[in-house]
């Protein structure tokens, strides 16, 4: 079977650090267990895409301009290449799902930030071309049981159509490995699922930073949202192979995951395998994922994650090494191998 992987970027949206880690991993583990699945990875012209090098490239020029204005079931921007290459059925994410028009569409839904705030607003969710083409679906996936409801209350989307395919962990996270930077340092990540949050979140860590001097690693890709600078003690980094994230997990003071709407805890999973202590807001697919383990603020009252902060640097060596273990032993029945074969499985089915 021939799948495309839609990465394709439009003025409004183009896919992010956290969807491309999932996908990456997923293509990663079916090479890994000689599945015979064909991927194809559909991106733009001008966009990177060095890591993809290990499976067909498909590559259009540009971003198409007007982005809404000419959306149309009788043809879309990539059905020429979809149709070119024999792509029997392409996974994409909701935000550039009605690209796809030639063959069967499967939304990929990793976070939910985009329903609340961004391009998915009230007006894309009536228009008729792009409910028929996600109701004629034969497949949604989805990161969490959370995510799924969430289909099913948002889009009316059957039950029986959406499954879940929870993100898995890598082993190379826990192993021992040298830190990029020195400690103390906070890290946090830059995705669409924290990006509207980030500001705001920065400040309060701020204040902690003055009285409790650290330096602040914000991870990720440049995304078109976030300022020129984040201050002088921000250091930044756009890529980061996963013994490097296991060295700046295992020895930062905390892991802080702003995501109010992130329906998969990839990231917060990848941190307790590397053996820190999380700070996120509570969230439904946060507990699914994390359950009591993660430090939780109140998304309502962010100058709470001060309080959360200074708790952390309190703990006793004896308190953080067992909340260490726990967190471990929580996502050690999460592997990418069993993603990969929950993905490969409900593709087979359509």
């Amino acid at each position: 079977m021939k799948v495309g992987i839609n990465l394709f970027a439009s003025d409004d949206f183009e896919p992010d650090d956290l969807i491309c880690r999932f996908l990456y991993k997923c293509l990663s583990y079916s090479t890994k267990l000689q599945e015979t699945t064909e991927f194809f990875i559909l991106i733009n012209q001008d966009m990177g895409y060095e890591q993809w090098a290990g499976w067909p490239v498909i590559k259009d020029v540009n971003k198409p301009e007007g982005f809404f204005s000419s959306i149309t079931l009788r043809g879309s921007v990539l059905d020429p290449l979809i149709k070119k290459f024999k792509i029997e059925a392409v996974i994409t994410p909701l935000e550039t799902a009605h690209f796809i028009t030639s063959v069967p569409c499967i939304p990929l839904i990793i976070h939910a930030e985009n329903w609340y705030r961004g391009i998915l607003k009230e007006d894309f969710f009536r228009k008729r071309d792009i409910k028929r083409i996600f109701y004629e679906s034969p497949l949604w996936l989805t990161a969490s049981e959370y995510t799924r409801r969430c289909c099913l209350d948002v889009w009316k989307i059957p039950l029986n159509k959406i499954v879940t395919i929870p993100a898995g962990v890598e082993p190379i996270l826990s192993q021992p490995s040298s830190p990029l930077i020195a400690p103390p340092y906070l890290v946090s990540v830059i995705d669409d699922a924290t990006i509207n949050h980030l500001s705001e979140i920065l400040e309060v860590i701020q204040y902690f930073c003055k009285e409790k001097p650290h330096t602040i690693v914000l991870l990720g890709k440049k995304h078109f949202k976030e300022p020129s600078s984040w201050g002088d003690n921000v250091f930044r980094i756009e890529e980061c192979p996963d013994r490097t994230l296991a060295g700046l997990f295992q020895n930062t003071t905390a892991f802080i995951y702003p995501a109010i709407h992130d329906g998969s805890a990839l990231r917060p999973i990848e941190a307790m395998q590397a053996g820190t202590c999380v700070v996120t807001p509570m969230t439904p697919a946060m507990e699914e994922r994390c359950g009591e383990l993660p430090f939780y603020y109140h998304s309502e009252n962010i100058s709470s994650i001060n309080t959360v902060l200074h708790r952390i640097v309190n703990l006793s060596p004896e308190e953080r090494k067992e909340r260490i273990r726990l967190g471990r032993l929580r996502v050690v029945e999460y592997t990418w191998e069993q993603t990969t074969w929950k993905l490969i499985t409900a593709l087979k089915r359509i």
